[in-house]
Parts: structure tokens; sequence; C-alpha cells
């Protein structure tokens, strides 16, 4: 199937005799738009189709379904009318976009032709739900209504608020659940006990970087901790100290009592395989002068976040704050990989007392469902606290990771 053939199916919901037919480029504003949004793969078929169904012929929903399900696409949870409005001007717009049999110039300009009006019609409809915010029916509501609407509504001073309920019942969640661990962070080891670790971990060989020995000992003092860094600046490695650490500290804490876990069964495999060669450097694990109980380290166990959380058929977890991980201490590797509804129900399901160290690189690409927790975490003054940035490339010399650094910064 072509992706004309494609984009034929998912929004107008096309028959197959339709399917032989040349490309026409559609005149409603609406179609256009969709289109626009499907070259620039800003809408896929799924999007498209979501928005088909769900209107039920009501063409204003439509629109609307239309560019929130694209925002959420681009991982925005909730739009105003600004944010709505410049997608609609900016999607479509580039007439290099197409594909064979596709004029994408006269595609590019019959969108600017028509944004004006979609942009009037947008208006109108958010203004309307505004006022309204039951007009769509069960599919529309306040947000936190009762059950739970499709869309939520919420007017604040200086703006009026769309989003999907589910991802903003899940915001709620992970902003609640945050607050509660910034405000009990505090791990309660004692200054001199912290001085004779930190001690320890300076004498490591290879020697740690500042910065790496700066991120232990926020895991020492911390039950919160955010490790950020680019490729080759030593994250697994400063992981692996961290729990050599947190097992000196802790005389209770054994290693089947922590756990490392990914989005990917293969980013999990890799993070395990990593912290446990790391492990096998540090004093006491291995070697002549092995510890029992620090050898233990190399029994921590690992799991994808499905796997650790207990997924069950209908989307929830076995593990959620009415029943927590039974682990004492959390690692979640490749954090910029984890949308927002599952980094709820992850952080939910962090035991109040157990230790959660959150490892990834912001300027990866973000989850390709709704949110850029990572991102959004870095940004947040709240977690400045809580943050450790690795700078500092070790791989290859460094010269990948410099220039990668230099790429990014123009």
């Amino acid at each position: 199937m072509t992706s004309w053939q494609t984009w034929l199916c998912a929004w107008q919901g096309a028959s197959s005799f339709a399917l032989e037919e040349p490309i026409v480029l559609p005149s409603a504003p609406c179609d256009l738009l969709a289109l626009g949004l499907f070259v620039e793969g800003l809408a896929d078929a799924a999007t498209l189709r979501q928005a088909r169904l769900l209107a039920m012929g009501d063409a204003d929903l439509r629109l609307l379904l239309l560019l929130l399900l694209a925002r959420l696409r681009q991982g925005q949870p909730r739009s105003d009318l600004v944010d709505l409005t410049d997608l609609v001007k900016s999607s479509g717009n580039d007439p290099g976009f197409g594909w064979d049999g596709l004029d994408a110039p006269a595609l590019h300009r019959a969108r600017i032709a028509c944004a004006p009006d979609i942009c009037r019609n947008l208006s109108r409809i958010v203004e309307g739900l505004a006022a309204d915010p039951s007009r769509f029916g069960p599919l529309a509501g306040l947000r936190g209504g009762n059950p739970l609407p499709l869309i939520c509504v919420e007017r604040t001073k200086d703006a009026v608020w769309l989003g999907f309920a589910r991802q903003e019942a899940a915001v709620d969640r992970l902003l609640a659940a945050f607050a509660a661990r910034f405000d009990a962070a505090s791990t309660g080891v004692g200054e001199s006990d912290l001085d004779v670790i930190m001690a320890k971990v300076k004498a490591f060989v290879p020697p740690l970087h500042d910065r790496q020995r700066d991120a232990v000992e926020m895991a020492l003092r911390s039950r919160f901790t955010l490790l950020t860094g680019g490729p080759g600046t030593g994250k697994t490695t400063v992981v692996a100290c961290m729990l050599w650490a947190l097992l000196q500290a802790d005389s209770q804490l054994h290693g089947e009592s922590i756990v490392l876990c990914a989005p990917t069964g293969r980013a999990q495999a890799r993070l395990a395989e990593s912290v446990r060669a790391n492990l096998l450097r540090l004093p006491g694990v291995a070697g002549t002068a092995q510890d029992s109980r620090m050898a233990g380290a190399l029994q921590v166990k690992s799991a994808t976040l499905h796997t650790l959380l207990g997924a069950r058929p209908d989307g929830s977890f076995r593990h959620h704050a009415g029943h927590p991980l039974p682990h004492r201490v959390v690692v979640v590797d490749e954090a910029s990989m984890i949308d927002l509804s599952l980094f709820a129900s992850l952080v939910d399901a962090v035991a109040p007392d157990a230790h959660l160290v959150v490892v990834g690189d912001p300027d990866q690409l973000p989850s390709v469902d709704a949110g850029a927790v990572l991102a959004d975490l870095v940004a947040s003054k709240r977690c400045e606290g809580f943050r450790v940035g690795l700078t500092e490339v070790f791989r290859n010399g460094g010269e990948i990771g410099r220039r990668s650094k230099d790429f990014q910064d123009g």
C-alpha cells in the first residue's frame, strides 16, 4: 500500500475502489491539514484513524483530536490555543516534503491558504469548550472529572489548556510522587560515615573524576539521584560505584535488594553487564581481599520496566503505591526513552524509603509516547539539588563525544 493509500484509508476510511484512484489533493481545510501532518510524519496512520473514529462525524471534534493527538505524538500531553495554531501554521508548509505523484508545491500553497480559516475555527472550538466543557458529550470535560473524559479542559488565568485526561492524571501522580520523594530525600547517613566512605571512593584505581565522585556522594546523601550525561561519560561506572558505596553505608543492604532496570530488554541486559563488570574492579567485590557481603553486589537483579512493575493484560501493574516494589535500591537507565505514564507508574511503585537513581542522556531522542520526563526533570529547578551532570568524556579518547557536543552546540 502506498503512502497516499494509507492516508486515504486512515483519514477518510476509503474503500478499496478509491485506493485505485490517482492522487488528487483534497479541498477541505481539515483534510489538507491532516495530509500535511501525515506527509511530514507529525501524524501517523493510527493518529489519523483515532481522530476519525473517535469524532464520530463531528467535524470540530475531529479537527481538535487530530491536533491534540499530533501534539501527543511529539511528546506534549497538553496544549493551549497557541500550541495548536502554531502546529497548524508549521505543518505541511515545506514544499520539499512529498511522495511520487503528490504535487508537494501545490499542497504547500493550499496549506498556507487554508491555515487562517483553520486557526479561526480552532479559536471558536476552544472558546466553546471553555464556556461549556461538556459540548462534546462524555468525550470532553473538566480536568479531574469522574469518570475521566477523553479530553480534559482546564481554564487558567492566562489560557485554556486541553489534554488527554489519562496523561493529565499521570502528570498529577508523577508530581505528587516526586514532591513526596523530595521532601523525604535524606538517607540519614551520618557525616562521619560519609567521610569514611568517600575517602575510600577517592582511593579507587583508576580514580573517579570530580563530578563522578559528586554523584556517588549524592547517592549517599539522598534517596533520589538524577544522573545525566552523554555517551562515554562513565554513567554506568558511576552507578557501580554508587551501589558499592550504598552497600558500605548500610549493613542491611544486599545485592538481591538492588534492581537495575531499563525500558527495553537490550538496554537492561547492557546495563546489568556493564555494572557487574565495573563492580568486579572495586575493593572487596572479588580477588584475594573479597568481602562476602560486598561480593553479594554481583547478585543485583535486572529487569525491563514492565517486568519489574508486573504488567497486566489490562495495562495496570501489580506493583504500585499500595503494593510497592520490595527493592531497597532501584536504578533506571535510558530514562529519556520512558514515557510519562510509565514513569509515573515506576515512581509510584518505588517504596518511600528506597533509593531511586534515574540515569539518562537528556540530549537523546525522547520517548515515542507522551512526555519528555527526563528533559523536564533536568529543566526543573526543584531537581537541581538532586542532579549531577557528567560532561567529561572518557570513551574513545573523548573525540566522538567532543564532536557530538560541538554538533549539539552548533
